[in-house]
């Protein structure tokens, strides 16, 4: 148990911004399993269009309008920045390696899908550099060569591209609520300020 008198009025603010954080990912449609984001795929791997795909997109911006908090470096509750901030008031062991154990997952799910790789141009493309190139060309920037790369990828790899994409970020989402989880519990109740 973390006793929060460890922690400054500021690192207490931080936690309850990530955990407000967290419940708004867990409200969105796509993590309580209110849509059925799955992919019909044509033999050439592009996605089946469907009446519904404006529907989808708008459930992925929502769903990523949430997400970011934890992904995006300027953002407070950057989940390897907040990791490493409440890391240090934690003593006991077991408690440490879980929360390690769960940032260790965080950077493996960023690293692999599903233990698939997927080369573009030579260079393997991670879920890392997916979800890169659909943030800066796609979703929160306008980045020419990101949006370009990004286009290369749908004309080669269509609809699989989106999927792994998706379900990389739900993966995360996952890992994220289940460290909420843990941190609830061994910051000691009652001592709150949430």
């Amino acid at each position: 148990m973390i006793d929060t008198a460890q922690f400054s009025k500021e690192e207490l603010e931080l936690i309850e911004l990530f955990q407000n954080r967290i419940k708004e990912l867990q409200n969105t449609k796509i993590m309580r399993g209110g849509t059925n984001l799955n992919f019909d795929f044509y033999d050439d791997l592009t996605m089946a269009q469907k009446p519904e795909s404006l529907e989808k997109e708008e459930l992925i911006k929502s769903f990523l309008m949430s997400f970011r908090y934890f992904y995006l470096n300027k953002e407070p509750t950057n989940f390897g920045y907040f990791h490493n901030r409440i890391f240090q008031k934690v003593r006991d062991p077991k408690e440490r390696e879980t929360l390690s154990e769960l940032r260790k997952r965080f950077k493996q799910v960023l690293r692999t899908s599903g233990g698939l790789a997927y080369y573009y141009k030579g260079e393997r493309v991670t879920p890392e550099k997916m979800i890169g190139l659909w943030f800066t060309g796609h979703y929160f920037h306008s980045d020419t060569d990101a949006r370009s790369e990004l286009d290369n990828w749908l004309k080669r790899a269509g609809g699989i591209f989106q999927f792994l994409f998706l379900d990389a970020l739900k993966e995360l989402a996952a890992i994220l609520i289940y460290y909420s989880k843990i941190l609830n519990l061994i910051i000691e109740p009652g001592s709150r300020a949430t």
